[in-house]
């Protein structure tokens, strides 16, 4: 059984982008205030999430948006490797490998999550049609309110024989920030076409900002009576970066294969975005 410092390390990233508290309230001092810090990063992490999403869907061809909404190929397909495809091999490797146990639920917890703000920043620097992204995540953080509950009651169910509890708040606090954000960036977009070139700025710097956060959150280390613990990722031992890697890489090539098939007539930038999305 993993002890308590490597599962707070190992969900650092999910604790800071949710917003979700992975330790029970205790009366100690320090620990509230260690509490206090996890929440204004979670905030600060929530802002950046706004900028960014904002930033790049305000950079968005409007036309090009209607259009990809009108066709649906792309979502269609793209929601189906995010929600179905994904969550299967998660499950299908967490299963073989058989890792502990707070690190296959991480892994399931990722592997069932939509791409979000990430995959529309890796989006615009790969040079992918950034209108579907934008589209898909607008679409599958709709869908995210249902499906992600879902997969994760079902298959941490067959992988451990327990019940998930959902943090409901943090999960509709998350989904409206983002559908907020894509709002007010199609908005902007709209009324002020020729901020494009700033919208796109400011979603690369939110970009940045939000990879420096997550990395400032994977590598805190908790202090408990003086001592320092937790494990550092370059201290960890071959296996774990195995583990780690090999439901995304899976991933990766399923969706570019089924988005590759030729009865879905897609593009080049379309087959990106859509590996990238899942």
């Amino acid at each position: 059984m993993a002890n308590v410092s490597d599962e707070n390390e190992i969900l650092a990233i999910w604790h800071a982008l949710r917003n979700i508290s992975l330790a029970s309230a205790s009366p100690d001092v320090e620990e509230k205030c260690e509490q206090e810090g996890d929440f204004f990063i979670g905030v600060a992490a929530m802002v950046v999430l706004f900028f960014l999403v904002m930033g790049l869907s305000g950079s968005v061809d409007i036309s090009a948006l209607r259009g990809q909404l009108r066709r649906g190929k792309g979502i269609t397909c793209g929601l189906f490797c995010q929600f179905i495809l994904m969550p299967f091999i998660g499950f299908t490797i967490i299963k073989a490998l058989q890792p502990p146990q707070h690190i296959g639920l991480t892994l399931m917890i990722l592997v069932s999550s939509p791409g979000g703000a990430y995959s529309n920043w890796w989006c615009s620097l790969f040079n992918a049609d950034l209108a579907l992204s934008v589209a898909m995540t607008a679409v599958s953080t709709l869908f995210c309110s249902a499906m992600l509950p879902v997969n994760l009651i079902v298959y941490v169910h067959l992988l451990f024989g327990e019940v998930v509890d959902i943090p409901w708040r943090s999960l509709m606090e998350s989904l409206a920030v983002v559908l907020t954000a894509i709002t007010t960036g199609i908005f902007v977009s709209t009324l002020c076409p020729k901020m494009k070139h700033v919208m796109s700025f400011l979603g690369n710097v939110s970009g940045i900002s939000m990879i420096l956060l997550t990395a400032y959150m994977s590598l805190k280390r908790r202090q408990e009576n003086g001592v320092m613990e937790g494990t550092p990722p370059w201290a960890k031992e071959w296996w774990f970066y195995g583990v780690i890697a090999a439901p995304f890489a899976a991933s990766l090539f399923a969706s570019l294969l089924v988005s590759s098939f030729s009865c879905l007539h897609l593009t080049r930038p379309e087959r990106m975005a859509i590996t990238i999305e899942a």
